[in-house]
């Protein structure tokens, strides 16, 4: 960057402080809530927790599944929301669990693609849409 000093010295002057050219610490959280929250629980009552906030907050449906069961899954989960558009994560881990096969199949299932996203934008306004996010660990 041209005129990096002179912009640093400037920015210190109004600041009422000298240059730093070393940043500062990082001062103490006011909390350690993010690193110690939910940290009681065990793995499996972890995701339950997550899946009861999810729905409940951020009225998400979520499903705990095996890969195994997860196509299926994923096929009643569409029907349950009436079969109506679906849109599916351009994302390789939902092509590895036959997801992204069996929905395009049944349901006609469209893949997201950002370059379209004024369309989809489109046609989340005017029909119920169900999309597929997968979380995997």
């Amino acid at each position: 960057m041209e005129n990096r000093e002179e912009f640093l010295v400037a920015i210190a002057r109004k600041l009422g402080r000298p240059v730093r050219h070393i940043p500062e610490a990082m001062p103490e959280p006011v909390n350690t809530l993010a690193t110690t929250r939910l940290t009681e629980l065990t793995s499996d009552q972890r995701c339950e927790a997550f899946i009861k906030f999810a729905s409940e907050v951020m009225l998400a449906e979520c499903v705990l599944v095996s890969p195994e069961n997860a196509p299926s899954t994923a096929l009643d989960i569409c029907w349950k929301f009436g079969s109506g558009p679906v849109i599916i994560s351009n994302d390789q881990r939902l092509v590895d669990t036959g997801i992204t096969p069996l929905l395009q199949k049944e349901m006609d299932a469209a893949l997201w693609d950002p370059e379209k996203g004024d369309e989809i934008s489109i046609l989340l306004k005017r029909q119920k849409l169900v999309s597929f996010s997968l979380s995997m660990g």
